[in-house]
């Protein structure tokens, strides 16, 4: 059955989810389009949308991550405040709370999108 997301321009819409995953009060799945949708609470940027601003609000239906918008994702994997994609050129992004070191980007800097591509291509 399609689920209900939040489209590109606000409106609901229809999706098919391929793939979908959960986090530490997060969600993530992949339309059947290669569209990425987060939703959960947001804290840490774990849900990619690009924003620090709404750190303890939740984002109450999937949303389209618009960082990836003209991009095929294949895969999605959630940590507690964190996530990873592989699009389908094999590269890994990885973004979210970054403390530790995990999103492995060479610094410990918070990521609120998934400006952080980790070491290319990935698998092959």
């Amino acid at each position: 059955q399609p689920v209900m997301s939040i489209g590109d321009n606000g409106v609901d819409r229809h999706v098919n989810l391929v793939q979908i995953r959960c986090g530490q009060q997060c969600f993530a799945g992949v339309t059947d389009d290669g569209d990425l949708l987060t939703w959960g609470l947001a804290e840490g940027g774990r849900l990619g949308h690009g924003s620090d601003q709404d750190l303890y609000f939740p984002v109450p239906k999937p949303t389209r991550v618009m960082a990836f918008r003209g991009e095929k994702v294949t895969s999605v994997s959630c940590g507690a405040y964190h996530m990873m994609a592989v699009l389908s050129t094999g590269e890994l992004y990885t973004w979210g709370d970054n403390r530790a070191g995990q999103l492995g980007h060479g610094s410990t800097m918070h990521h609120y999108a998934y400006n952080g591509r980790f070491g290319g291509h990935f698998g092959g």
